[in-house]
């Protein structure tokens, strides 16, 4: 036989191998229940968001299956107008509201509508909570869903879950260093809308047709999910997350000492103040809830002032503030998880021994029991 015909035939045998091979591993990766499909798409409003029908399993903090709606939010189908005789409350915040880490009957908006149907202001109604919380997104970012999606789902109550380490940051260029994403500034005491993100050559690639392929290819293919989730390991250099603890700001819990971070929260009281009056124009009561950190309601009391901040009440004071100015509630969780925790003896974050990360079951148990009075008092409000 020519060489060149040997060496047309050797390649067909490795290619058929090659194919064998990948057909087993594709199979046996399927019946073990083993993916890492790719959850995140572009959004040329969010600059980023969850895939409409995405499903996987999640292990790398906790353990839950994930199923993103029709609508790209990692919760249950709900349905447009509100049905009759049903209370609406609209959940928006960071990776803490996602909740990728417990199960969908484990978070605190699932518990919430337990403890809320024998509240005395729901009158008999049914209780629906909807999660429109997104992995890393900002105010900014909740207050362009708010308009786009929320408001049209006729919520009766709408929770900012806000956290000062993360949210206060993302909300400026200056401190979050990405350009993924729309961004406000302050012109005149208005809210100017930055879009520049749709131009930058990381956006451009990412709807590209080279990569449009690639993600179909991930969306279908178990190998090439393992070998895409492998190559992020790798240049995580092997690190699992943690939670968002790792990419806190200790300056949002001081008085700004920088020009960047009195902007940061000039822009962020602006942003949420705007949530506000959106909300309340559409006929909803309004509710900033502030998460805590895990120092912070640790269950030994002696360990919470163990770290670098002794005092958190800064970003509290501030909002609570506003809250007043502007004319809506401003619930600190941290002070009530605390005591939860100390009571119980458990940690409310983490899901190994260092305690933590994002809220584990106990968490959302406690966040669902610290919330519920407050809501309560809203629902019984609205309904006098």
């Amino acid at each position: 036989m020519p060489r060149r015909n040997l060496f047309i035939v050797l390649a067909l045998q490795m290619f058929a191998a090659l194919f064998v091979v990948t057909l087993v591993m594709e199979v046996l990766l399927r019946l073990c229940g083993i993916s890492y499909p790719y959850l995140h798409t572009i959004n040329p409003d969010l600059g980023f968001g969850l895939k409409p029908g995405a499903a996987m399993w999640q292990r790398d903090e906790g353990e839950a299956f994930l199923q993103v709606n029709s609508q790209g939010f990692l919760d249950r189908e709900h349905t447009l107008p509100k049905p009759l005789g049903t209370l609406r409350i609209a959940f928006l915040g960071n990776s803490y509201v996602e909740a990728d880490q417990v199960a969908q009957e484990k978070k605190f908006l699932s518990l919430l509508e337990q403890v809320l149907s024998a509240c005395p202001g729901a009158h008999g109604k049914h209780i629906e909570t909807l999660n429109f919380g997104i992995d890393a997104y900002s105010t900014a970012q909740d207050f362009i869903l708010l308009r786009q999606k929320v408001l049209a789902y006729q919520p009766d109550v709408v929770v900012l879950v806000f956290f000062p380490g993360n949210d206060v940051q993302s909300n400026t260029v200056a401190w979050s260093h990405t350009l993924d994403r729309p961004y406000f500034s302050l012109l005149n005491g208005k809210l100017i809308e930055n879009d520049e993100f749709r131009q930058t050559p990381f956006f451009q690639w990412q709807t590209s047709f080279p990569l449009r392929v690639f993600h179909t290819l991930i969306d279908h293919s178990r190998v090439a999910q393992v070998i895409y989730q492998r190559l992020k390991m790798m240049k995580a250099g092997e690190q699992t997350t943690s939670g968002d603890e790792n990419n806190l700001q200790d300056g949002a819990y001081s008085l700004p000492k920088s020009a960047d971070w009195s902007e940061a929260w000039d822009v962020t009281d602006a942003l949420i103040v705007a949530m506000a009056s959106d909300t309340k124009q559409n006929q909803a009561s309004f509710l900033v809830a502030i998460g805590d950190r895990s120092e912070e309601v640790d269950p030994d009391p002696s360990h919470r002032i163990a770290g670098k901040i002794t005092d958190f009440s800064s970003p509290v004071v501030r909002l609570q503030a506003l809250g007043e100015s502007h004319g809506f509630d401003v619930l600190s969780l941290a002070p009530l998880l605390a005591s939860y925790a100390a009571s119980k003896n458990v940690y409310l974050h983490g899901f190994s021994d260092t305690h933590v990360g994002h809220w584990n079951s106990d968490g959302h148990l406690a966040v669902a029991t610290s919330m519920a009075p407050q809501l309560c008092s809203i629902l019984s409000q609205r309904t006098k």
